[in-house]
C-alpha cells in the first residue's frame, strides 16, 4: 500500500503527468490487482489515468465526482487515456484495475488538467495493490 504523503499539484496543462510517489513496482509475467481512493480538488476540467511498462492485459476504471450527486466513470484498456479532460468537481475518486505485465517497471497514477494548478491530489490518498498470479 502507498499513502500519498503530501499534496500533489499539476504543473502543466499540455498533457498527463505523474503523481510523484503514487506508484508501485511490477514484474514481467506477473498479474496485479490494484485499487486507489483519491481525494482531490479540481476547479477546472481534469482527468486521471495510469502509466507503466508494457502489458499483455490492461483494464482499469476511474470514477470521479462530476457534481455533488453524480459521478463520471472512465473505463480504459491502455495507458494515458482518456484523450480528453472531463468536468469534475472537488471530491473523492476511486480507481481499480487488473494488469498482466510483459515488462518490469513502475505503474503510476497520472493526472491532466486544462490549467496549471487545475488539480490537486491530496495527501492521504491511498493506492493499494497486490500480485495475484
Amino acid at each position: 500500500r502507498v499513502v500519498l504523503a503530501s499534496d500533489y499539484v499539476n504543473t502543466t496543462s499540455t498533457g498527463y503527468e505523474d503523481v510523484t510517489a503514487f506508484s508501485f513496482a511490477v514484474t514481467n509475467g506477473k498479474t496485479y490487482k490494484w485499487r486507489a481512493t483519491i481525494a482531490y480538488t479540481a476547479p477546472s476540467t481534469s482527468t486521471f489515468s495510469l502509466n507503466g511498462p508494457t502489458t499483455v492485459f490492461n483494464r482499469y476504471r476511474f470514477t470521479l465526482a462530476a457534481s455533488g450527486s453524480t459521478n463520471a466513470a472512465s473505463n480504459q484498456t491502455s495507458y494515458n487515456q482518456p484523450a480528453t479532460n472531463t468536468t469534475i468537481t472537488s471530491g473523492i475518486g476511486t480507481a481499480d484495475g487488473i494488469l498482466k505485465m510483459s515488462a518490469s517497471g513502475t505503474v503510476i497514477i497520472r493526472v491532466r488538467s486544462s490549467t496549471i494548478g487545475g488539480i490537486t491530489v491530496l495527501a492521504g490518498s491511498v493506492l493499494e495493490y497486490e500480485e495475484v498470479l
